[in-house]
């Protein structure tokens, strides 16, 4: 091995650095090259089906001609043999030069419409291949033209002591490359809604705050954001937010199912009111938020409520007329001095109405009886 390079503790270390500060490989690559004694070497990630290649998700390299690059990566690793005998192998370090015979590969369309054709031509393969989630193969590939010559036991020995870091360090790249893509993707779909949406880490911090929320709570009309997720001016509905959060955040954590607590109605100084909702985010095996628990806080705007019916609040909550008419004025944001003045009634029978309401439907404040309403539908 040559003076100048690094020996395998050192890559191994560049490898690991090279993947958790999210850089190329190409340097650590150029340096197994050159370690090598090769012309050139690549690291792929290179989904397969029925058996074959059918693209490529990453490619670093060095030493190769960049057009080269793209036509390979574009067409011909479906084609590359070294690849497709790679694919029939336990995981591990291979010398290709007994698995393609050399006849074989020179009268191959590979090598001559492609491989054979390229200003320094690729004769000899070693490489390190890594089974991944799915149909996905890690490799890192070291070539050698006929100049140089074959790989030999020394060339074999060093790869063999490096794979167990290629392997990490391939797979610690495409975890972290989905995890990166997982969360732009719960990222854009939670930006998109046109509720408000917080979500709160286990820790009880806010971790992403939607444009609708940003733009709900710079109104100044009964929320606001601070660095624990949306705060009400109410002191009742943010007793009850914090109740809720607090209670999401504990069941993600024991892996309970979080009690239905219902709607949090959320004053507005304007009148009406923001609805907002707790939902407990437990950690999944798959999807946007695998592995991640806490909290999601949806709000909504409620100053034009969409209201059931009359009908509907009787059947679901055994009301009379009278209690129901009430029940959804005050849903819709009045006062009982308000609809007694439409109605035209004293404001005590009202409030007689509204105990009567309270011990039909067990709601003891006003917030409550609002939200039991909203949640009604037709």
């Amino acid at each position: 091995m040559p003076d100048d390079v690094p020996l395998p503790d050192s890559l191994a270390l560049d490898l690991y650095a090279a993947v958790l500060d999210g850089q190329s490989l190409d340097g650590v690559i150029d340096a197994i090259r050159r370690g090598m004694g090769a012309d050139s070497a690549w690291v792929s990630r290179i989904p397969f089906a029925h058996d074959r290649p059918s693209g490529v998700e990453r490619f670093d390299q060095s030493g190769l001609d960049p057009s080269a690059v793209g036509d390979y990566v574009g067409h011909w690793v479906r084609e590359d043999p070294w690849l497709l005998a790679s694919r029939s192998l336990a995981p591990g370090v291979y010398n290709y030069e007994a698995l393609v015979p050399r006849d074989a590969l020179l009268k191959s369309a590979f090598w001559n419409d492609f491989a054979g054709r390229q200003s320094v031509p690729v004769r000899h393969v070693m490489a390190a291949g890594v089974a991944m989630p799915g149909q996905v193969t890690g490799m890192l590939a070291v070539q050698r033209s006929a100049r140089i010559g074959p790989f030999g036991e020394a060339e074999e020995r060093l790869l063999r002591g490096l794979y167990p870091h290629i392997s990490r360090a391939v797979l610690a790249e495409a975890h972290l490359a989905r995890a990166g893509l997982q969360a732009a993707a719960a990222g854009a779909g939670l930006d998109a809604l046109r509720q408000g949406v917080a979500v709160i880490a286990p820790g009880g911090q806010m971790v992403h705050a939607n444009p609708t929320l940003i733009e709900q709570a710079g109104q100044a009309d009964g929320l606001r954001l601070t660095a624990r997720g949306p705060a009400c001016d109410d002191a009742a509905a943010q007793a009850h937010l914090t109740r809720g959060i607090e209670a999401a955040l504990a069941v993600t954590m024991r892996r309970r199912a979080l009690p239905d607590a219902g709607p949090i109605v959320v004053p507005r100084r304007s009148g009406g009111a923001w609805m907002a909702q707790v939902l407990a985010l437990s950690a999944t095996a798959t999807g946007l938020f695998a592995g991640f628990i806490g909290a999601l806080v949806l709000v909504s705007d409620q100053s034009r409520p969409s209201l059931p019916r009359v009908s509907t609040v009787r059947a679901h909550l055994g009301l009379t007329p009278a209690e129901a008419e009430l029940a959804l004025a005050l849903a819709a944001g009045g006062t009982i001095a308000d609809h007694a003045r439409v109605r035209r009634v004293a404001v005590e029978t009202l409030r007689t109405h509204l105990a009567s309401i309270r011990r039909k439907t067990g709601c003891r404040r006003q917030a409550e009886l609002v939200a039991c309403v909203l949640s009604l539908r037709d």
